[in-house]
């Protein structure tokens, strides 16, 4: 798996975190996903999107089986995609436009290679000592910890974005006198 798939599903993932909290960013994300993947235009993921803000103008959520069927997916994609990539790579991922603190990121790229799944399968070995039991589990939870981060971010920019558009139908731009 790749940081290419990771950034592919991220908004998939970010849409599944919203599904039930708000189902209007969860379908937002999910344009953002289709879009990502040059099917933001197929006519029949409109239709998709339409019965969706339909449900939740009506106040029933997201009634579009397929959308539903799609985020469930496409985050399941994200969720084993983020297991299956290097330590360092998901360091990488991330942390991009974000600090971290210099001994976390020197502590959690000395994993390098192995992935996510392997600590946690190390986590249910019998014979793990304490040490390394405590430093793995240290690991696990600062990658939690910076994914729990990356998807709020995800949510925040789509925040951000209607919150921008809805400023821009208020204060529209005015057209000067000399365009006229």
């Amino acid at each position: 798996m790749t940081l290419e798939d990771l950034t592919r599903y991220e908004s998939a993932a970010v849409a599944a975190t919203n599904a039930k909290k708000d189902a209007s960013l969860a379908v937002v994300a999910m344009a953002n996903f289709y879009q990502n993947i040059g099917m933001g235009e197929d006519p029949i993921i409109q239709a998709s999107f339409q019965s969706a803000n339909a449900g939740i103008k009506a106040d029933t959520g997201i009634s579009d089986a397929g959308l539903i069927n799609a985020i469930g997916l496409y985050s399941q994609k994200y969720e084993e995609t983020f297991t299956e990539t290097k330590f360092s790579d998901l360091v990488n991922y991330l942390s991009e436009g974000y600090d971290i603190p210099k001994e976390a990121k020197e502590a959690l790229t000395n994993y390098g290679n192995v992935t996510l799944m392997s600590l946690m399968n190390k986590m249910k070995e019998k014979d793990i000592s304490d040490n390394l039991k405590e430093s793995v589990q240290k690991a696990i939870s600062a990658i939690g910890m910076l994914k729990d981060r990356k998807l709020r971010a995800g949510t925040l920019n789509i925040i951000n974005q209607n919150v921008y558009a809805q400023l821009s139908q208020l204060y529209p731009t005015e057209k000067s006198e000399e365009s006229e």
